[in-house]
């Protein structure tokens, strides 16, 4: 599907709970660690993907590199740096491999990381220890099939790296 250089990883914040959002964003569960770390690694990709329900509800306002907007309402987004494509999670890391580069970072929620992770290589998940709402996920079985890289702990936050086995 993709290039076989090409390298696909997904950066995600969950909460201790195994929460995704709360009060309908990420940005609660996240903390001023977890968003030092996601900046400075964004700056690593070609481009950033995510999917409309996350475009709507972050703020992605500005990002050092090109944003992927897999939308099939979204008509415009304030980052000028965005773009809307009305077409599958896959095609969509084709494209982007092709148009932008062969290093692509996803950050959208479940529905786009469950159906691109046969593609991923590589995570970068953070557990805060704030808890969330809503869309918990059990990662260790999500991600059954990848296995620490690294990890380090911080004021009770687990940063990890998993790879495909």
């Amino acid at each position: 599907m993709t290039d076989s250089i090409a390298q696909i990883e997904l950066s995600l914040v969950i909460g201790a709970d195994g929460s995704l959002i709360k009060n309908g964003s990420s940005r609660e569960i996240s903390s001023t660690a977890d968003r030092q770390r996601f900046l400075a690694l964004r700056r690593g990709f070609d481009a950033i993907v995510i999917g409309g329900q996350t475009a709507r509800m972050e703020p992605y306002e500005r990002t050092p590199i090109p944003l992927i907007i897999l939308s099939r309402s979204l008509a415009k987004h304030a980052n000028p740096k965005a773009v809307i494509w009305q077409c599958t999670p896959t095609e969509a890391i084709v494209r982007a491999v092709k148009e932008f580069g062969s290093h692509i970072l996803i950050e959208g929620g479940p529905r786009l990381f469950r159906e691109l992770l046969p593609l991923i290589q590589t995570i970068h998940l953070t557990i805060t220890n704030n808890s969330g709402d809503s869309s918990r996920i059990d990662w260790r079985e999500e991600f059954r099939n990848f296995t620490t890289d690294s990890r380090e702990e911080h004021n009770d936050e687990i940063f990890l790296i998993l790879k495909r086995k």
